[in-house]
């Protein structure tokens, strides 16, 4: 057996490299806003009452004075991690690490301290190479216990141009807004709206709390979903959004013996995910039992009518044995057509009068009528066009029943449209076809005199609804499917004049780019060549024709164009690339002007032997056409012959 003597262990213990570690410290404190945080913090706990603080941005020079106790020991203010506070319940409950102050030298050229009669002055470099620093007795006069000063600024700190300037002293109010004792500001009195004694709220496990709508009367109660806290640890804010704190929702004042801020710039939480979400746990359950109280103490009604939303987002149990919901869950069928920017499909309607809210009676006596979880974009299935349209047609809101519990009465009273079947019974169905393509979905459109649909439902086989249609259009899936590439194949009916406030191509296509914009001209060609396609399909008049064509671009006209009138006629027009024989039916105008009346004029007499003076056709064309006649307005009506 070999045995084998370990050598003797080397031994090593940390050190640290003085000048070197001092000098760093610049990076972390050269610019940090932080510092002034540090000093008014530690004047309130010198158990100061008045805090006043001094920018002079031409002398580049910052004071902060305060009535606390004063400083006895100096020493304390140039030893790093070493408070120098003694009170055990500044110990207990700020935790100060004694690393604050040394801020103040990184920030600034040169810094003066006075208190008690005495003063220390001291630099960048003092500090650096760990100089020996003179404390010497000085005047002390006036209100204030400590005067710190700072010299030579850095810029980072205190910026040289107006805007910057105007933006510290910006930062300097929302710093002390939650600040438990006064501050001064080169003089004025700093607002401090959010501080413990001004606001409402009340202690909790995590701090104090002031809550919109539960401390604050005339606030909602914070949407669940999207609120904003603004917390402040110690009197100084923590945890700030990058996007500000107007508007908060909640306001708390975290207990300083629960929770740390991280060093060196106390800007957020140790252990920050874990310890805001014990907060918003408390914040909840808080405005949980608020809620519970209110509904025990409210009318059914005006409890639903004010705190509806806030009871779906923490406790929607508590409206279930409502019989109320509010008419703000409810939405018409505007369009039946594809989701787009500029237009929505669905929209709450104007509540007018006392009444806000429907009863569970209405619904099951048939006043109101409302599906869940219906399409609400023509592109959402193969029936959604023929589902909005018997919303639209019927008066059938759509509910939204999302935010609701599962238990909640609504989900029994309505039915479920996703377990909808639909049959299309159409009466007198047009032989003549016109298909319409836009982008992948297309349609191949017939007259009809009516069109019925039956709604049935999978899942309840005692409801069932006819809807039928008689002055509307319909956009009905061909195979009851979209295509392998989801692309729609309809048969559209157009059922009597087909009015409705909707139109069919924005059931077929969004019209937008490459870069999803809205191009309304798409639009507008698309609707122009559907109406004149429509159009030659109902056999309507040429002068219908003629309106789209002209209107639809929007001719130029001018003052003197008012007595000018143009006749339109159809000619057969020889196909160009044929052997003469094929033609097709062409537009052509005529100026309806002297020398065409007076053709006619020639004409009559002529072929018919008649004695027809030129200028009497002429006036008596002129009144009948009336050019230049004012339409609408004050004049309505009012024609004065040009001639």
């Amino acid at each position: 057996m070999t045995t084998i003597t370990p050598e003797k262990t080397n031994e090593v213990r940390a050190a640290v490299n003085e000048r070197l570690f001092f000098k760093n410290l610049k990076h972390i404190f050269h610019n940090s806003f932080s510092t002034m945080g540090e000093l008014i913090q530690n004047a309130r706990r010198a158990d100061a009452t008045q805090i006043d603080i001094t920018v002079d941005h031409s002398a580049r020079k910052i004071m902060i004075a305060d009535n606390g106790v004063g400083i006895d020991d100096f020493n304390k203010l140039v030893d790093l991690a070493s408070s120098g506070w003694t009170n055990e319940d500044i110990i207990a409950n700020d935790k100060p690490f004694g690393m604050g102050f040394f801020a103040v030298f990184y920030a600034c050229e040169k810094v003066v301290v006075r208190s008690k009669g005495q003063m220390l002055e001291a630099t960048q470099d003092d500090i650096i190479e760990r100089r020996t620093l003179a404390v010497v007795p000085c005047d002390m006069n006036g209100e204030h216990a400590t005067i710190i000063e700072m010299h030579g600024v850095h810029v980072e700190l205190l910026p040289l141009d107006d805007e910057q300037r105007n933006m510290f002293v910006r930062k300097l109010l929302s710093l002390v807004e939650g600040f438990p004792i006064s501050v001064r500001i080169n003089g004025n009195e700093a607002p401090r709206p959010l501080a413990v004694e001004n606001l409402p709220g009340e202690m909790s496990s995590v701090g104090y709390l002031s809550i919109n709508g539960v401390h604050i009367a005339d606030q909602s109660i914070p949407d669940k979903r999207h609120y904003s806290t603004k917390f402040f640890l110690q009197g100084l804010p923590i945890e700030e959004s990058a996007y500000g704190y107007q508007n908060k929702h909640c306001i708390v004042h975290l207990d300083s013996k629960k929770f740390i801020a991280k060093m060196p710039d106390r800007k957020s939480l140790y252990d920050s995910e874990d310890q805001l979400s014990e907060v918003k746990s408390v914040i909840a359950r808080r405005i949980k039992e608020f809620l519970s109280d209110e509904k025990a103490r409210m009318e059914p009604q005006e409890f639903v009518g004010k705190y509806f939303g806030a009871t779906c987002d923490y406790r929607p149990d508590l409206l279930n044995d409502i019989d109320f919901v509010p008419k703000t869950l409810f939405e018409n069928c505007d369009a039946a057509v594809q989701n787009m920017d500029y237009e929505r499909t669905f929209s709450i309607p104007y509540i007018s009068g006392q009444r806000e809210n429907y009863s569970k009676d209405d619904f099951l006596r048939g006043r109101i009528k409302a599906w869940k979880y219906a399409d609400t974009c023509a592109s959402d299935s193969v029936w959604a066009v023929v589902s909005m349209k018997v919303m639209q047609k019927m008066g059938i809101f759509l509910a939204d029943v999302s935010r609701l519990d599962s238990g909640h009465w609504l989900h029994q009273v309505i039915p479920d449209a996703r377990d909808f079947h639909f049959e299309v019974d159409v009466t007198s169905p047009g032989e003549r076809v016109v298909n319409y393509c836009w982008q992948n979905n297309s349609a191949d459109f017939r007259l009809a005199k009516a069109v019925t649909i039956t709604v049935t439902s999978e899942s309840d086989p005692a409801f069932s609804l006819n809807c039928e249609f008689e002055n509307n259009w319909l956009l009905v899936p061909k195979d009851g499917e979209a295509d392998p590439y989801g692309d729609f194949d309809y048969d559209g009916w157009l059922v009597g004049n087909s009015e409705s406030f909707d139109h069919p191509v924005n059931a077929l296509a969004t019209f937008k780019d490459e870069n999803e914009n809205f191009r309304e001209e798409w639009e507008s060609e698309a609707i122009r060549h559907f109406d004149l396609l429509i159009g030659g399909l109902r056999n309507e008049h040429l002068s219908k024709q003629c309106d789209r064509i002209l209107f639809g671009n929007e001719p130029m006209i001018r003052d003197e164009n008012l007595a000018q009138c143009v006749i339109y006629r159809v000619v057969n027009r020889s196909l160009p690339y044929t052997d003469g024989t094929k033609y097709h039916p062409k537009l052509q105008s005529m100026a309806l002007d002297d020398d065409f009346l007076s053709k006619v004029t020639e004409a009559l007499n002529e072929r018919h032997g008649l004695n027809v003076d030129a200028c009497k056709l002429i006036e008596a064309f002129t009144r009948v056409l009336k050019p230049s006649e004012f339409i609408g307005g004050e004049h309505d009506g009012t024609y004065q012959p040009l001639r």
